[in-house]
């Protein structure tokens, strides 16, 4: 059924264009009729309301008296006066309460009007082409007194609108009858020039090339009769061309095959697939493979099996991008001998560019890959020879540098050693020099102390044994010459300056310590002496900046170099003054364990960055200004405990509030053989 109703509708071009028009003019004529009726449905239902909402404002003006006073007889006649308008349904008075007053319908008065409105404004209770409802609120000095309410009928609208509505629906049939009548005669002039060309084609169809259908005008039918006979007149100049190509066509495959039986490369040639379909006898010969065992996929058996994958996956490849190949690989004989190949293929197009095949030849290239591998493992030999010598190159130039390095470390250090040698002998020269002159100054000063009590003894006994007017005189002598005062400040002079001997006795004492020119050998040492030693020598450099705190504890005398550790800790205290910019603090404290002995120095100063603690004891490395430090002070200090007293040198810091060095040597009872 279904395939009927296709077959007529859409059988041929004549009728497909006289149903076609027939059809958008049923369509357009439909939507202008619908568009009308609305149009005036809404026009006339619009008026309507106007008028019921005049009418009922009318009434509530004519009645708002009335109301007022409750006339009901004025009221009733007003109501029934309505009657006057056409299409009236009925027309009311209420009072505030929703009472009728009035009604063109008398049976109606005394009933009450449910869901008055809530506000006091003109509402439109029903809106359709059967009724039209309104209710107006009735005013008297701005005081609302009741509603007048008024209804009208649609029915000359109705009839208006059903008029329209078959007037339009007549002139929509009559449109449609013109427009399939005028699609009649388009569509009958249209086909017979298109029949022409149908019977052209029949011919055609039937093996005649030469008929050519004529068809006048300058319409579409006209240039589609003009572009077939081009088109015709194009396919007998390409039979002739076909012709006398495929002669050319048959010379070239004889010639083809001549030259590949003849070439020293293998030639192929693949469907647009990737299937063989031709290998000449170079081919043959270096795969091993006949011309029937190569075809279709049959070329893959002889590819090495390490190779086959990757030459799969390329050759796919550059089917799919329809792009040349070019790949070397490898064959693998029958005999189990292997060919290396260079394979090479290009896009073959046919005379509309589509893609017809490819076409390819491989090179027997084993005999440059084995010279290439042999190469490749000289050059590897050679390369490791290379490497191997520059490893010992390299080696040679690290220990040569570690050497120099040492060597600039040995060298400073035996500088440094040689000037505190240089100091120390000159400090225990100093020391002898003095000692001597102070050991009479001293005994002098003891001497003149006791000449001096001697002869205060003896005055006070003069002074005892002399007459009283002669006291007095002596009294007024001695007050002029002011004797008891230099009797009392020479013993102060005399007390003080025993008192100066003995601090150069002791700073004597101190060099001597230090420089202990006789003793550099390992002896057991008291190291709190030794700090006392150290910060007798370094006191100038310390007592303007700090205030120098002791927290010593009771130590064991340990075997040990305290020359050495005495410039250890000269660095150390030397180096913690310099950290104090103004004024500030340095805590030495001491104490021991059963195996080792502690001494630490810290200072308030400017602390060590956290990114350069690690190389405070490199050698030559200061963070000091250019010519305040040779960067060695450290360096040696580290060498004098980690290697001399195989002991450990400690540093903490916090940037801004000081830093801790800890010396720690092993506690020895005797120097160890």
């Amino acid at each position: 059924m279904s395939s009927t109703l296709h077959g007529f509708f859409f059988g041929t071009l004549r009728r497909q264009l006289i149903i076609g028009v027939a059809a958008v003019h049923a369509v357009m004529m439909t939507l202008f009729v619908w568009d009308l009726v609305t149009n005036q449905r809404a026009f006339i239902l619009a008026r309507q309301v106007e008028q019921a909402m005049y009418l009922g404002h009318s009434l509530a003006t004519s009645s708002a008296g009335w109301l007022a006073s409750h006339d009901i007889s004025g009221l009733q006649e007003l109501a029934e006066a309505q009657h006057r308008y056409p299409e009236l349904r009925f027309a009311m008075l209420l009072d505030g309460q929703g009472r009728v007053l009035a009604h063109t319908d008398r049976a109606r008065l005394g009933l009450y009007v449910r869901n008055l409105p809530a506000e006091v404004r003109p509402r439109e209770l029903n809106r359709s082409l059967e009724l039209v409802d309104v209710m107006v609120p009735v005013m008297l000095a701005d005081q609302h007194v009741g509603w007048a309410r008024v209804g009208i009928g649609q029915q000359l609208a109705v009839r208006k609108l059903n008029e329209i509505f078959r007037d339009g629906l007549a002139y929509a049939l009559i449109a449609i009858g013109i427009g399939s009548f005028l699609a009649w005669l388009m569509a009958r002039r249209l086909t017979r020039r298109l029949y022409v060309i149908q019977a052209a084609m029949d011919e055609v169809r039937s093996g005649n090339n030469q008929v050519r259908p004529k068809v006048p005008g300058i319409d579409e039918a006209a240039g589609m009769a003009r572009e077939f006979n081009r088109m015709l007149d194009m396919l007998a100049q390409r039979e002739e061309a076909l012709v006398r190509s495929g002669e050319a066509l048959l010379d070239s495959e004889r010639l083809f095959r001549s030259l590949s039986q003849i070439s020293p490369v293998g030639i192929f040639r693949t469907s647009p697939a990737g299937n063989c379909l031709y290998v000449n006898e170079r081919w043959c010969e270096i795969v091993g493979l006949s011309d029937a065992e190569a075809q279709g996929e049959g070329w893959k058996r002889g590819l090495f099996p390490e190779d086959r994958e990757r030459v799969e996956t390329i050759w796919n490849q550059a089917i799919r991008g329809q792009q040349p190949c070019n790949v070397e690989y490898r064959y693998q004989r029958p005999d189990g001998s292997i060919r290396w190949v260079m394979g090479q293929s290009a896009v073959e197009r046919g005379a509309e560019g589509e893609i017809s095949g490819y076409v390819g030849t491989i090179t027997d290239i084993t005999e440059r890959k084995l010279a290439e591998i042999e190469l490749r493992r000289l050059n590897d030999e050679l390369e490791g020879r290379v490497l191997g010598r520059t490893h010992e190159l390299a080696q040679k130039n690290r220990e040569m540098e570690e050497a120099y390095t040492r060597l600039k470390e040995t060298q400073s250090q035996i500088l440094q050693q040689e000037k505190m040698a240089s100091v120390g002998q000159l400090a225990a020269g100093v020391a002898h020099e003095i000692n001597n002159p102070m050991g009479f100054i001293a005994s002098n000063l003891g001497s003149l102390a006791k000449y001096l009590e001697r002869l205060t003894g003896f005055i006070e006994a003069l002074e005892k044994r002399l007459p009283q007017q002669q006291d007095e005189e002596l009294d007024a002598l001695r007050k002029k010459m002011k004797i008891d005062y230099i009797i009392e400040d020479s013993r102060q002079l005399v007390t003080e300056s025993l008192d100066g001997a003995d601090r150069v006795k002791k700073i004597v004492q101190g060099l001597k310590n230090f420089s202990r020119a006789d003793q550099a050998e390992r002896l057991a040492a008291d190291i709190n002496e030794c700090l006392d030693t150290t910060l007798g020598i370094v006191w100038n450099e310390l007592k303007y900046k700090c205030e120098v705190k002791k927290e010593y504890g009771d130590l064991p005398r340990t075997v040990c170099n305290p020359q050495q550790l005495n410039q250890v800790f000269m660095n150390l205290l030397v180096n913690a003054a310099q950290a104090i910019e103004k004024h500030g603090e340095i805590r030495i404290k001491t104490w021991a364990d059963p195996d080792w002995v502690y001494a630490s120095i810290t200072d308030s100063g400017c602390g060590i960055p956290p990114d350069k603690i690690k190389r405070v004891f490199e050698p030559f490395y200061t963070s000091k200004e250019v010519g305040k430090g040779t960067g060695l002070g450290l360096s040696i200090a580290y060498d004098i405990v980690v290697k001399n007293h195989k002991g450990d040198i400690l540093v903490e810091s916090e940037e801004g509030k000081g830093t801790t060095f800890t010396v720690k040597i092993p506690m020895l009872a005797s120097d160890p053989e």
